[in-house]
Protein backbone atom coordinates (compact mmCIF):
# COMPACT_ATOMS: atom_id res chain seq x y z
CA UNK A 1 0.00 0.00 0.00
CA UNK A 2 1.74 3.66 -0.89
CA UNK A 3 1.74 6.02 1.55
CA UNK A 4 -0.48 9.23 1.23
CA UNK A 5 0.87 12.30 -0.87
CA UNK A 6 1.38 14.83 1.90
CA UNK A 7 0.92 18.49 0.64
CA UNK A 8 4.88 20.21 1.07
CA UNK A 9 3.98 23.22 3.30
CA UNK A 10 3.76 26.49 2.53
CA UNK A 11 6.76 27.69 4.82
CA UNK A 12 9.41 25.77 2.72
CA UNK A 13 8.89 27.59 0.01
CA UNK A 14 9.83 31.79 1.43
CA UNK A 15 7.62 33.42 -1.04
CA UNK A 16 5.21 31.22 -0.28
CA UNK A 17 5.67 31.93 3.82
CA UNK A 18 5.95 36.08 3.27
CA UNK A 19 2.90 35.70 1.32
CA UNK A 20 0.91 33.85 4.51
CA UNK A 21 0.97 37.47 6.33
CA UNK A 22 -2.09 39.50 6.62
CA UNK A 23 -0.65 42.32 4.29
CA UNK A 24 -4.13 44.28 4.75
CA UNK A 25 -2.09 46.79 6.89
CA UNK A 26 0.87 47.45 4.81
CA UNK A 27 -1.00 47.22 1.65
CA UNK A 28 -3.59 50.11 2.97
CA UNK A 29 -0.44 52.75 3.66
CA UNK A 30 -0.13 54.53 -0.07
CA UNK A 31 3.86 54.68 -1.10
CA UNK A 32 3.29 58.20 -1.99
CA UNK A 33 4.39 61.39 -0.07
CA UNK A 34 2.00 61.24 2.59
CA UNK A 35 -0.94 58.83 3.95
CA UNK A 36 -3.70 59.49 6.57
CA UNK A 37 -3.44 57.89 9.82
CA UNK A 38 -5.83 58.97 12.30
CA UNK A 39 -7.05 62.00 10.83
CA UNK A 40 -3.41 63.59 10.43
CA UNK A 41 -1.26 63.31 7.19
CA UNK A 42 2.12 61.75 8.08
CA UNK A 43 4.70 62.24 5.66
CA UNK A 44 6.74 59.35 3.83
CA UNK A 45 10.07 59.33 5.36
CA UNK A 46 11.62 59.22 1.97
CA UNK A 47 9.82 62.45 1.12
CA UNK A 48 11.04 64.46 3.93
CA UNK A 49 14.18 63.04 3.16
CA UNK A 50 13.91 64.75 -0.62
CA UNK A 51 12.52 67.75 1.08
CA UNK A 52 15.48 68.25 3.48
CA UNK A 53 17.84 68.00 -0.19
CA UNK A 54 16.01 70.55 -1.92
CA UNK A 55 16.16 73.12 1.04
CA UNK A 56 19.79 72.47 1.22
CA UNK A 57 20.35 72.55 -2.36
CA UNK A 58 18.31 75.86 -2.59
CA UNK A 59 20.02 78.11 0.56
CA UNK A 60 23.32 76.59 -1.41
CA UNK A 61 22.52 77.84 -4.89
CA UNK A 62 21.25 81.04 -2.76
CA UNK A 63 24.08 81.56 -1.02
CA UNK A 64 26.43 81.29 -3.96
CA UNK A 65 24.63 83.91 -5.65
CA UNK A 66 24.98 86.40 -3.45
CA UNK A 67 28.81 85.32 -2.32
CA UNK A 68 29.52 85.95 -6.21
CA UNK A 69 27.90 89.40 -6.00
CA UNK A 70 30.03 90.50 -2.88
CA UNK A 71 33.45 89.42 -4.90
CA UNK A 72 32.24 91.46 -7.79
CA UNK A 73 31.59 94.27 -6.16
CA UNK A 74 34.81 94.05 -4.65
CA UNK A 75 36.39 93.39 -7.18
CA UNK A 76 35.03 96.91 -9.08
CA UNK A 77 35.71 99.16 -6.01
CA UNK A 78 39.17 97.49 -5.65
CA UNK A 79 42.03 100.79 -7.09
CA UNK A 80 45.09 97.96 -7.77
CA UNK A 81 47.47 100.44 -6.31
CA UNK A 82 49.13 98.23 -3.54
CA UNK A 83 49.97 95.18 -2.41
CA UNK A 84 46.76 94.81 -0.13
CA UNK A 85 44.31 95.32 -2.76
CA UNK A 86 45.91 93.04 -5.26
CA UNK A 87 45.58 90.21 -2.91
CA UNK A 88 41.66 91.19 -1.99
CA UNK A 89 40.91 91.10 -5.99
CA UNK A 90 42.61 87.59 -6.18
CA UNK A 91 40.66 86.39 -2.99
CA UNK A 92 37.52 88.20 -4.66
CA UNK A 93 38.32 86.25 -8.25
CA UNK A 94 38.60 82.81 -6.24
CA UNK A 95 35.41 83.60 -4.31
CA UNK A 96 33.45 83.79 -8.10
CA UNK A 97 34.93 80.87 -9.22
CA UNK A 98 34.11 78.48 -6.13
CA UNK A 99 31.47 79.63 -6.30
CA UNK A 100 30.03 79.28 -9.43
CA UNK A 101 31.82 75.86 -9.58
CA UNK A 102 29.60 74.90 -6.18
CA UNK A 103 26.37 76.54 -7.92
CA UNK A 104 26.86 73.97 -10.83
CA UNK A 105 27.41 71.00 -8.84
CA UNK A 106 24.08 72.13 -7.29
CA UNK A 107 22.60 72.59 -10.42
CA UNK A 108 23.61 69.54 -12.04
CA UNK A 109 21.61 67.77 -9.22
CA UNK A 110 18.82 69.47 -10.65
CA UNK A 111 18.42 69.49 -14.38
CA UNK A 112 22.15 66.77 -15.43
CA UNK A 113 23.94 68.19 -18.73
CA UNK A 114 26.10 65.08 -19.31
CA UNK A 115 29.08 66.66 -20.59
CA UNK A 116 28.98 69.48 -17.98
CA UNK A 117 28.39 66.91 -14.96
CA UNK A 118 31.35 64.29 -16.78
CA UNK A 119 33.66 66.99 -16.49
CA UNK A 120 32.66 68.24 -13.00
CA UNK A 121 32.93 64.71 -11.89
CA UNK A 122 36.54 64.05 -13.67
CA UNK A 123 38.31 67.49 -11.87
CA UNK A 124 36.43 67.78 -8.85
CA UNK A 125 35.18 64.61 -8.05
CA UNK A 126 35.47 65.75 -4.18
CA UNK A 127 31.89 67.35 -4.46
CA UNK A 128 30.42 64.36 -5.47
CA UNK A 129 29.94 63.26 -1.43
CA UNK A 130 28.45 64.71 0.93
CA UNK A 131 30.97 64.88 3.67
CA UNK A 132 33.75 66.64 0.73
CA UNK A 133 30.68 69.44 -0.45
CA UNK A 134 30.41 70.05 3.30
CA UNK A 135 33.76 70.46 3.67
CA UNK A 136 34.38 72.88 0.21
CA UNK A 137 31.24 74.97 1.73
CA UNK A 138 33.40 75.51 4.88
CA UNK A 139 36.22 76.64 2.84
CA UNK A 140 34.36 78.46 0.32
CA UNK A 141 32.80 80.82 3.35
CA UNK A 142 36.23 81.24 5.13
CA UNK A 143 37.49 82.94 1.90
CA UNK A 144 34.82 86.13 2.81
CA UNK A 145 36.41 86.34 6.21
CA UNK A 146 39.96 87.46 4.03
CA UNK A 147 37.79 90.53 2.88
CA UNK A 148 36.78 91.63 6.46
CA UNK A 149 38.10 95.48 6.50
CA UNK A 150 38.35 95.64 2.57
CA UNK A 151 35.63 97.50 1.04
CA UNK A 152 32.87 100.24 3.12
CA UNK A 153 30.55 100.63 -0.40
CA UNK A 154 27.65 99.92 -0.13
CA UNK A 155 25.49 97.35 -2.08
CA UNK A 156 23.21 98.68 -4.14
CA UNK A 157 20.59 100.43 -2.02
CA UNK A 158 20.39 98.26 0.56
CA UNK A 159 22.29 100.16 3.19
CA UNK A 160 24.64 97.66 4.05
CA UNK A 161 28.58 97.63 3.49
CA UNK A 162 29.90 95.51 1.11
CA UNK A 163 31.91 94.54 4.49
CA UNK A 164 28.98 94.45 6.27
CA UNK A 165 27.24 91.94 3.49
CA UNK A 166 30.32 89.72 3.27
CA UNK A 167 30.33 89.33 6.37
CA UNK A 168 26.82 87.83 6.86
CA UNK A 169 27.13 85.84 3.57
CA UNK A 170 30.35 84.38 5.19
CA UNK A 171 28.40 83.58 8.25
CA UNK A 172 24.69 81.89 6.25
CA UNK A 173 27.51 79.67 4.14
CA UNK A 174 29.67 78.31 7.19
CA UNK A 175 26.64 77.32 9.11
CA UNK A 176 25.59 75.58 5.57
CA UNK A 177 27.94 74.11 5.64
CA UNK A 178 27.90 72.91 9.06
CA UNK A 179 24.43 71.58 8.77
CA UNK A 180 25.44 69.52 6.23
CA UNK A 181 27.74 67.51 8.72
CA UNK A 182 25.23 67.94 11.44
CA UNK A 183 22.31 66.29 9.51
CA UNK A 184 24.85 64.02 7.93
CA UNK A 185 26.00 62.50 10.99
CA UNK A 186 23.12 62.91 13.61
CA UNK A 187 20.26 62.41 11.18
CA UNK A 188 21.91 60.85 8.25
CA UNK A 189 18.06 59.21 7.71
CA UNK A 190 17.74 62.52 5.47
CA UNK A 191 20.67 61.53 3.04
CA UNK A 192 19.88 58.34 2.64
CA UNK A 193 18.42 58.58 -0.40
CA UNK A 194 20.53 61.14 -1.90
CA UNK A 195 22.28 60.28 -5.20
CA UNK A 196 25.06 62.67 -6.69
CA UNK A 197 24.22 63.53 -10.31
CA UNK A 198 25.15 60.65 -12.92
CA UNK A 199 24.59 62.22 -16.49
CA UNK A 200 27.06 61.68 -18.94
CA UNK A 201 28.63 58.95 -16.24
CA UNK A 202 26.12 55.86 -16.60
CA UNK A 203 27.26 54.88 -20.38
CA UNK A 204 30.97 54.71 -19.92
CA UNK A 205 29.73 52.50 -17.02
CA UNK A 206 28.44 49.81 -19.12
CA UNK A 207 25.04 50.03 -16.98
CA UNK A 208 22.80 52.06 -20.01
Amino acid sequence: MSSPAWAEPDTSTPAASVNNFDTNESASIPSGAAAAAGGETVIAPSSKANLVQRIFSVVTLALCSAMAVTAVYVLLNVGFTDEKEISEAFVGFYMIIFSMLLAGYEIMWWMPVPWVNKSLRKNFGFLYGLKGKAGFIIYVAILNFGLIGSNDAEVGGSGYTVEEFNIAVGLCMLLNGLCHFFIYCRHHEHFETYEAPSAGLMKESGLT
